[in-house]
């Protein structure tokens, strides 16, 4: 019994612990007033009126290295001066959030400090920071520049990450293509595996055919991210070894390497048993990538068809998805009964309805996707008028639907309440040529949404108003003038002056509704962080109620 109360008490002294532990973590403000300053002023657009103050002549270094990420985040290129007694301050901290600053304001003047800087920093972090920014926003002379550098031995690594900027931007100089080539074949891990992802983002192949002798031997290293480089940099290029090396990377451990191996399957010849192997992957990736790029020959109806009916009913949505999508796309008639079974057991995703409307060729299929466009899942709902709205004019064209039934279509999406729907329907109206009769005063109950979410959708339907011109859209759009939303007032400002020649006076600006959430200790900070991801499983929404700005491009790699 004495030994239960001592666990008792241990146990409870370590709960209270916890919560104290706790509560004074929560409690605890993570900046100063100096940086809560700074970051309000950052968010609030008022940098120039507090870079005006004497307040910040008493900075701290590390203040005064929030004030530099405060500027960069501003992406104000009239600020790039500020920087410069920053970037030769005493702190290597400040010097290197100056350097970071630099590379987000792009201009001759940001590029010049930066030239200037590099040859003569002395912290190795700083000069790292510098190289990084070099890479976002120097040119093809200051990359170069770079390989003559004193340190260029030790600094290897970060010049490919700089590489990694300059190749994404089509900056491909041969030195150090040349070098990221040889590096390849580092024994150091890291300076190899950054060149591998930098080369990748070459997008020209005349850049890596000159490389081939290099490239082919590095299918068998034993780095991974070597051979997935590999496997990438070459499925675009044509050489004669091509089918042999593509055989072996579907064999490959790394899944990477045979999801790359399934994107090549359109380019080479006689691929089908290639490709049957990798439909047959235990990762989802790549059996998703093999169904969405089949081969271009002839395939063993018998076993294809086994195969991917045997997928749709796969836990996994993303083969579900591409199953439904390769067995849609299909015209042999032999795919013709899975194909009805599809439709009539209901077995939908949005790659099946994105397929089925991409081979639309009669009255029933298009009423089959029309009667989806209701759906209650956002993604079936969206891929089901996307598609529509899309081919609409064709099917028209094709007598496939009355013109009549188009103008259903169009006026179903300024009805619904999804902001999507609405969007493209009135983006369809805003460049079609065809006419939509009676279609005004659904244009106009859209623009009594009052949710940010609609705020793309309502500028939308300005743009069809713009193009199509009734008479009596000006009263509808004078109560926007009013709208706490700035991209909406003026733009419904800039409509009645510029489309229908009103002589009015420009709205007075005011803080934007869609960039402001009443997120509990937001205020103090002058933070309104909200981020949404709309994805095919539905809408992701993330609020938050820190502050964060990345400090390198490693998380980006």
């Amino acid at each position: 019994m004495g030994r239960i109360d001592i666990s008792a008490r241990k146990l409870f002294r370590d709960i209270f612990y916890f919560f104290l532990l706790l509560s004074f973590s929560c409690s605890k403000s993570p900046f100063t007033n100096n940086e809560r300053q700074i970051i309000h002023s950052q968010n609030s657009r008022e940098i120039y009126t507090l870079l005006n103050t004497d307040r910040i002549n008493s900075y701290s270094p590390r203040e005064r290295f929030r004030l530099c990420l405060a500027i960069g985040n501003s992406r104000d290129t009239m600020l790039v001066n500020r920087l410069q007694s920053f970037i030769v301050d005493s702190s290597a901290l400040v010097r290197s959030g100056a350097a970071f600053a630099l590379g987000l304001l792009p201009c001759q003047e940001s590029v010049n400090i930066i030239r200037q800087q590099v040859n003569v920093e002395k912290d190795f972090e700083t000069l790292q920071q510098l190289i990084l920014s070099c890479g976002r926003i120097g040119s093809v002379s200051d990359i170069i520049s770079l390989t003559s550098h004193p340190h260029y031995n030790e600094l290897k690594s970060t010049v490919f990450k700089s590489a990694v900027a300059f190749f994404s931007r089509g900056i491909t100089p041969q030195r150090i293509v040349s070098d990221c080539m040889a590096a390849l074949r580092s024994k150091n891990k890291i300076e190899r595996q950054i060149a591998a992802i930098a080369l990748c983002r070459i997008r020209r192949p005349e850049i890596i055919r000159p490389n081939l002798d290099i490239i082919l031997p590095l299918s068998e290293s034993a780095d991974p991210v070597v051979r997935h480089a590999v496997a990438r940099l070459l499925k675009e290029l044509d050489f004669p070894q091509k089918q042999a090396l593509f055989r072996k990377t579907a064999k490959d451990s790394d899944w990477r390497v045979r999801y790359e191996t399934a994107l090549a399957i359109p380019t080479l010849n006689n691929s089908g048993d290639i490709w049957q192997q990798l439909i047959d992957d235990e990762f989802p990736y790549v059996v998703a990538a093999a169904l969405k790029n089949p081969p271009a020959g002839e395939l063993p109806h018998d076993i294809i068809l086994h195969k991917t009916g045997k997928m749709l009913s796969r836990e996994h949505p993303m083969i579900n998805d591409a199953a439904g999508f390769f067995i849609l796309s299909q015209k042999d008639s032999a795919y013709r009964n899975i194909q009805d079974s599809l439709l009539n057991n209901n077995l939908l995703s949005p790659g099946i309805i994105h397929a089925l409307c991409g081979r639309i060729d009669s009255y029933q299929k298009c009423e089959y996707v029309f009667n989806q466009i209701k759906n209650p899942i956002k993604s079936i709902s969206t891929a089901a008028y996307s598609g529509l709205v899309n081919k609409v004019d064709t099917l028209v064209e094709r007598n496939i639907i009355a013109s009549d039934q188009r103008n259903q279509l169009i006026i179903a999406g300024l009805d619904s309440d999804d902001p999507v729907q609405i969007y493209l329907a009135a983006d369809y109206l805003a460049r079609s040529q065809s006419i939509v009769n009676n279609i005004n005063e659904h244009l106009y109950r859209c623009l009594g949404y009052k949710s940010y979410q609609y705020l793309d959708a309502r500028l939308a339907v300005i743009k069809a108003i713009t193009e199509i011109r009734p008479d009596d859209a000006p009263k509808h759009l004078f109560s926007l003038l009013n709208s706490r939303q700035n991209r909406l007032r003026e733009t419904a400002y800039h409509t009645l002056v510029d489309t229908y020649n009103l002589n009015i006076r420009s709205p007075i600006p005011g803080p934007d509704i869609s960039r402001y959430h009443d997120l509990s200790h937001v205020r103090r900070y002058g933070l309104h962080p909200i981020v949404r991801f709309e994805t095919t499983r539905g809408v992701i929404d993330i609020q938050c109620d820190a502050f964060y700005a990345p400090y390198t491009v490693d998380a980006f790699l």
